[in-house]
């Protein structure tokens, strides 16, 4: 949050002492702080009448002025070049401040009203001087009470701040751009005595007087030898042929307003016969040297509208003529060359140093390429070896399991007799009946025994039809895994399941004769 501050708009009257530097001063300020500039249609006061001047390098000068200073409210290196600029012109000020209140930090009513002119604010140089007083207080950090001191010159600002925000208008009857003001009025007296007098002269000349002026311009374009101010337009590419400038009745308006603040000492006096216009009775001389000075005035009002509809192209398009500047910036010029010399002579030195690190780096990465490469074949070579001898070592396996599998023909003949006294094998030997999972022996031996039941071995593959028709599922716990009951109770959702964790053929056929 910044401090608060003395007065609104603060930055419009500092801008006007900045304004006073020398145009090289605001251009270098231009050139350091470009954003600020193309940023310009921001700030709340840019395209204020109180910024605009006939001469478009002045008001370039005080509106680039003016930016800055909005711009340095949230960028404090702006702040601290624009304090250094204004330090040259009020140094004694500031170092005045500095001595009684840089230490203190606080500014009292007391101190105020001494620092302050005791009279009333009421022009534009004492608010310029209590901007710079309080510009000045912010660079020093030091703050004061906002209290009836305070309050007393807010009320004092508030009161004139519209007739200072017009800064070069003194309220004088005989004053244009007081005119031109009423003129925004269409109840004041002004406006009606001008369009009053606009009708009057339009119905003497049997023809809008927009219209005849228009006719005048329009001749000026088609010569062949053109007015000064048109031929400078038209060489700026403001107009041409095609497209020229029109005078509107509020133009007219204008016009006839400026004529009438014109001094008196063009007009010619004498007696002589008179003419009406309206109700308005002119003598003869006044009213040729009133249009004399029309046809005079309509080139430089149109080129000063002209102007003001392009203000915006000038500001784009002017570049800067000053001498020291140009020189200035072609030392530069001269010494980026020299540093571009420079990087373009390091950049060949690097490029050879890169070029030899490069072949050294693909000698190295060749070698460690072929050192690769042998490791490889090495690797595969093993590899080979290591594979035949694994198949040598699972067909001993297998026969070693087969040996082991095989019961003796007193076995087989025990079971078949023991399961003959106790279970009826036929009523369990049928294909609805599933037996998962279980050791590899007791598997071979229950197929012996229960030929027609189907079998879901671990490790073995099945279709998703061979588990169709299963009503019994007979899981044997001692070796099984999740993935075969999952795939069973996807395949047999139907089916009823019996766990049992006993290895002896005997008994899990008796388990499943009691299942079934």
């Amino acid at each position: 949050m910044r401090r608060t501050r003395l007065i609104e708009n603060r930055e419009v009257f500092l801008a006007y002492v900045l304004a006073n530097c020398k145009f090289s001063t605001i251009e270098g300020l231009h050139r350091r702080f470009p954003l600020v500039w193309k940023q310009r249609d921001q700030y709340k006061y840019y395209k204020h009448v109180c910024l605009e001047r006939p001469s478009l390098k002045e008001e370039y000068k005080l509106k680039c002025a003016y930016c800055l200073f909005e711009a340095s409210k949230e960028d404090s290196i702006i702040f601290n070049v624009l304090f250094e600029e204004l330090y040259k012109q009020y140094g004694a000020l500031y170092k005045q401040l500095k001595k009684y209140y840089g230490r203190s930090k606080l500014i009292s009513d007391t101190g105020l009203e001494v620092l302050m002119k005791d009279e009333e604010l009421i022009n534009q140089s004492d608010l310029m001087d209590v901007s710079i007083f309080d510009f000045f207080l912010e660079k020093l950090e030091v703050q004061y009470d906002e209290t009836t001191f305070f309050n007393q010159l807010k009320v004092t600002y508030d009161g004139i701040q519209r007739k200072i925000l017009d800064f070069e208008l003194d309220i004088d009857e005989l004053n244009y751009q007081y005119f031109k003001y009423q003129l925004t009025k269409p109840n004041s007296i002004t406006f009606k005595r001008v369009k009053h007098f606009y009708r009057s002269y339009s119905d003497y000349l049997g023809q809008n007087v927009v219209d005849v002026l228009n006719d005048k311009l329009e001749r000026c374009y088609q010569e062949e030898k053109l007015s000064s101010h048109i031929q400078w337009m038209r060489d700026l590419g403001l107009i041409d042929q095609h497209t020229v400038y029109r005078l509107t009745i509020t133009d007219v308006y204008q016009l006839m307003t400026l004529l009438l603040c014109t001094d008196g000492d063009n007009l010619i006096e004498e007696e002589g016969a008179s003419i009406e216009i309206g109700d308005l009775v002119l003598p003869i001389s006044e009213l040729e040297a009133f249009e004399e000075l029309l046809n005079e005035l309509l080139p430089y009002f149109v080129m000063s509208q002209v102007m003001k509809e392009n203000r915006e192209f000038f500001f784009r398009s002017y570049t800067l003529k000053d001498q020291m500047i140009s020189k200035q910036l072609e030392k530069e010029v001269e010494l980026l060359k020299r540093d571009l010399k420079s990087v373009k002579e390091t950049n060949k030195l690097l490029k050879l140093s890169l070029s030899e690190e490069k072949l050294n780096q693909e000698k190295m990465y060749k070698l460690q390429l072929k050192q690769l490469r042998s490791n490889l074949m090495t690797t595969m070579h093993e590899k080979e070896r290591l594979e035949k001898e694994l198949e040598n070592l699972k067909e001993r396996c297998a026969q070693l399991e087969s040996i082991i599998k095989e019961p003796s023909e007193a076995e087989e003949q025990v079971y078949e007799m023991t399961l003959e006294q106790s279970v009826d094998v036929s009523e369990i030997n049928k294909a609805e009946i599933m037996i998962v999972g279980g050791a590899t022996p007791t598997i071979q031996k229950l197929k012996r025994i229960l030929p027609n039941c189907k079998y879901f071995e671990v490790d073995k593959k099945y279709n998703d039809q061979y588990f169709q028709g299963v009503k019994f599922a007979i899981l044997l716990t001692n070796i099984l895994n999740h993935s075969m009951t999952k795939k069973l109770d996807k395949h047999c959702p139907k089916a009823k399941k019996k766990s049992v964790t006993v290895t002896n053929v005997d008994l899990i056929i008796e388990e499943i004769a009691k299942f079934i």
